[in-house]
């Protein structure tokens, strides 16, 4: 496929371009046994972290990407690896933002390590563009097995048994008995020196784990919350229910018209350079007067009860009211939407009743959809008039002026018989050129049978 097919336009090839069929970049991953190219790249903290780091220990590295449907939806079964597996070292490599994988990371209560890539960067040495795939690598820093794809692949690949190092007999003889000698000696040091966590985690099987959210580990090392309970400030409680308009999309509640990573269903993605208008993807435009654009939506963080005050800002208790959560009680004049309190009077997404969204250049007027008209012009049945020029609204909207008038500066009046090539004969504008009766000029009248052509009775 040429560059010109691939991204849908006719173009021509340069002279510099090479298909992708003759490219040499790897683009399905390295293949097992390959050394894993290393890396430095900042985590969440802005701290530099190395692959190098975790020479020693095998590692599940994850490729992820914050704005990716398959990843939101790998993201909780991570965190059940990750607690279930403490053998396994997980290391998450992801594009994007600060801001968005730090919400992401602290949504799903991520006790792991993510360092952000740019661009691809990374994912061109390991051979792959693509989100989400991962690779395993062993103790001395090879890949065990040919890299995988998807939710079910990554779980896959997790299970797999760790591979005999492929070191001498004597070799891992000796390594046996120095594990005796440093088991005997050391030991009682290495129980002093227990894991270190950082403030607001805890040590749970060799594991910094938060326990007011982790649904393995919740509110004690190994209490884990029964299918349909989510961990909450260290309880198992039931899964909240998503206010009225949202469903449940990975964990998180989410409004279908509206969402760029949940549109019309979840899961389905809009691509780059669109927006989710009504569950469907359409080209992005500008968000109307007193809304901003949160992952990829329009939102009024007065009343929105998911972006409250700010993007990503939640209400427990589902109201946002001037960009404050509260109890859900709205002030008089408004009414509950969607869990925010909104004047369906001039609320162009609920406008006259909740749900009921205006159309691209309208406005909700007294809670009915109307068009914005231009400043000088007035909004008359449905059109956007000039009521100082217009004849059929002259003045005010349904004025409309006699036969033979126009509309000036809003009022009707006779129109001047030269400016439309007549002549003012008694009070009637008339063709001198052609009326029998003012044949050449006013009452010149021709003879009965003749005509009146050019002016002239014939």
């Amino acid at each position: 496929m040429t560059p010109s097919a691939a991204d849908g336009h006719d173009r021509k090839q340069l002279a510099t371009e090479r298909p992708v069929a003759e490219s040499r970049i790897e683009r399905e991953g390295l293949k097992a046994g390959t050394r894993a190219p290393l890396f430095s790249l900042p985590d969440l903290h802005g701290r530099a972290l190395s692959l190098e780091e975790y020479r020693g220990r095998r590692v599940l590295l994850v490729f992820s990407d914050p704005n990716c449907g398959p990843c939101n939806a790998l993201a909780p079964e991570l965190v059940r690896l990750d607690a279930e597996n403490p053998a396994l070292q997980l290391l998450v490599v992801s594009r994007g933002e600060f801001e968005e994988n730090r919400l992401k990371a602290r949504e799903y209560g991520f006790a792991f390590p993510l360092v952000l890539q740019d661009k691809w960067n990374l994912s061109k040495e390991y051979g792959i563009f693509a989100t989400p795939v991962a690779f395993l690598i062993d103790e001395e820093g090879v890949i065990e097995q040919p890299v995988a794809i998807g939710v079910d692949g990554i779980l896959a690949l997790a299970g797999t048994p760790a591979a005999p190092s492929a070191i001498s007999r004597w070799r891992a003889i000796g390594r046996i008995a120095a594990g005796l000698i440093t088991a005997i000696i050391m030991t009682p040091l290495r129980a002093a020196a227990a894991l270190v966590c950082p403030p607001g985690r805890v040590n749970c099987a060799g594991k910094c784990v938060n326990l007011r959210t982790n649904p393995l580990n919740c509110g004690a090392c190994g209490r884990t919350c029964p299918p349909g309970q989510a961990c909450r400030n260290g309880m198992c409680l039931p899964v909240r229910a998503c206010p009225a308009g949202y469903v449940r999309c990975a964990g998180k509640c989410v409004d279908l018209r509206t969402d760029l990573l949940n549109c019309g269903a979840c899961g389905r993605t809009c691509p780059p350079g669109q927006a989710c208008r009504n569950g469907m993807c359409h080209p992005a435009r500008a968000c109307l007067a007193g809304y901003i654009l949160c992952n990829g939506k329009c939102v009024n963080v007065t009343t929105d009860p998911l972006n409250c005050g700010a993007c990503g800002r939640t209400c427990p208790s589902g109201a946002c009211i001037a960009g404050q959560c509260h109890a859900q009680a709205c002030p008089a004049g408004q009414v509950l939407c969607a869990g925010k309190c909104v004047n369906v009077t001039t609320d162009p997404l609920n406008c006259g009743a909740c749900g009921k969204t205006c159309g691209p250049g309208q406005r909700c007027q007294n809670g009915v959809c109307s068009r914005t008209c231009r400043p000088g012009q007035t909004l008359c049945n449905g059109a956007c008039v000039e009521i100082t020029a217009d004849f059929h609204n002259c003045g005010a909207c349904g004025n409309t002026c006699a036969p033979g008038q126009t509309c000036q500066n809003g009022v009707c009046i006779q129109r001047p018989c030269g400016a439309i090539g007549l002549t003012n004969c008694a009070g009637a504008c008339v063709d001198v050129a052609n009326d029998p009766l003012h044949c050449g000029s006013c009452s010149s009248q021709c003879q009965p049978g003749q005509t009146c052509k050019n002016g002239v009775c014939a």
